[in-house]
């Protein structure tokens, strides 16, 4: 099923999701360990998401959603403890900055899929994934004013004016 992400499927974008999920993992492991590692960005990430997703193992879809639950879960739970760990990577943020594009990301990406479904998506704290953009990632423009999930997906560079028509791939 195609995807408002136009590079991938709803089953790969699942498993991209996996993937990010178990990166974070690696991430807050390598912190706590005193040797923190660069978050990558850009074209880096695209390459880095691409390899994850082809590289990962196959799984059916209501597979790969339960990993991604319980990775993501696992995550959120080992985490916050460590909230304020700062520099959670190279380059400098903490922890909760990381929690935040972490929770971003998941909630564009269920977006997508919801509309890959022809439903709509939103979530209960668009104002508080707001907040984390603009405290994460100040160099990509948002709208701090106005409606905040349609400021997110304006961010993300989601088109919200013509409604997506997924079909089968």
């Amino acid at each position: 099923m195609r995807t408002p992400c136009p590079q991938w499927s709803a089953a790969q974008l699942l498993t991209h999701l996996w993937c990010t999920a178990e990166r974070y993992h690696r991430l807050l492991d390598a912190a706590l360990a005193g040797r923190p590692e660069p978050m990558p960005v850009n074209e880096e990430l695209a390459a880095l998401n691409e390899r994850e997703v082809k590289n990962a193992a196959s799984h059916s879809v209501s597979g790969t959603l339960a990993l991604f639950e319980s990775s993501a879960t696992a995550y959120l739970e080992r985490a916050v403890p460590h909230w304020r760990i700062a520099p959670f990577q190279i380059g400098g943020g903490c922890v909760g900055d990381a929690m935040g594009i972490a929770a971003i990301e998941w909630h564009i990406h269920a977006w997508d899929l919801s509309q890959a479904g022809g439903q709509d998506y939103r979530p209960d704290s668009a104002e508080v994934l707001r907040r984390c953009w603009v405290r994460a990632v100040p160099h990509l423009p948002i709208d701090r004013g106005g409606e905040p999930w349609s400021a997110l997906l304006a961010a993300a560079d989601r088109n919200t004016r013509t409604p997506f028509k997924g079909k089968r791939t």
